[in-house]
């Protein structure tokens, strides 16, 4: 246990891995301002099970070379975490990059994501008090089965998530505890596997994006949804 660690001026321009850097450390107060990660492609389990109070990592802005973020965030305890506006534009697995975590505040809004093709279990058993992901790139996800599976969030934003067309959704939503399910941002294909997508979630209201997706999340005998759960479109002022 650290109270407080600033690496400073260390050289890390050389460095290719930054795997489970911070991995089981708990750091109360963590500064990496300085840290160069213009030649990093392998960020895999960097804070797995790491605990701290505040997390900073748009303070990195060259991180375009990163290509593994697999369980980066793994059951990590985090109170407030920050990854507003990061170019992971060459981030190809993420699988798993927040599961189990518990974090108060997670932004993630206006970041690049455009080479990920699935967001399998993001954030699988999450605890999470604030998610923002909103105006994201993630043009080539075509996969977010268990998303947010047995999820916790109280307020969640994906407005304006820059999406092509999802073919696979399969219990993106099941046993999550999230009360309103925003969807109008997702652009789902007409073939998409939509299975268990709403099984034994909490939510009481939802809204896609045109009349064939409401009927498509609304199909109970495929998606599984609640009795209390009825999507619509969103209302016109």
């Amino acid at each position: 246990k650290i109270n407080k660690l600033i690496l400073g001026d260390w050289n890390s321009s050389n460095m290719n891995t930054f795997y489970s850097m911070f991995s089981l450390a708990q750091i109360n107060n963590l500064s990496i301002d300085r840290m160069d990660a213009s030649n990093v492609t392998n960020m895999g389990y960097m804070f797995n099970e790491f605990k701290t109070n505040n997390l900073n990592l748009n303070v990195l802005k060259n991180v375009n070379k990163v290509e593994n973020a697999n369980s980066m965030f793994y059951s990590a305890e985090i109170n407030d975490l920050t990854l507003d506006g990061l170019n992971f534009s060459a981030l190809t697995k993420a699988l798993s990059m927040f599961s189990n975590s518990k974090i108060n505040k997670l932004m993630l809004s206006n970041s690049e994501f455009s080479s990920i093709v699935s967001l399998s279990s993001w954030f699988r058993d999450a605890n999470i008090n604030t998610l923002t992901m909103s105006n994201v790139n993630i043009s080539h996800v075509t996969n977010m089965d268990y998303m947010f599976y047995g999820s916790e969030i109280s307020t969640l934003d994906i407005s304006g998530l820059n999406t092509t067309s999802i073919g696979s959704l399969v219990s993106m939503f099941q046993e999550s505890k999230i009360s309103d399910l925003d969807l109008r941002s997702l652009n789902v294909s007409s073939s998409a596997y939509v299975n268990n997508m709403f099984k034994n979630c909490t939510a009481t209201v939802g809204y896609a994006k045109d009349q064939a997706t409401v009927d498509k999340f609304n199909n109970q005998s495929v998606t599984k949804r609640p009795d209390t759960l009825v999507f619509g479109l969103y209302p016109i002022e």
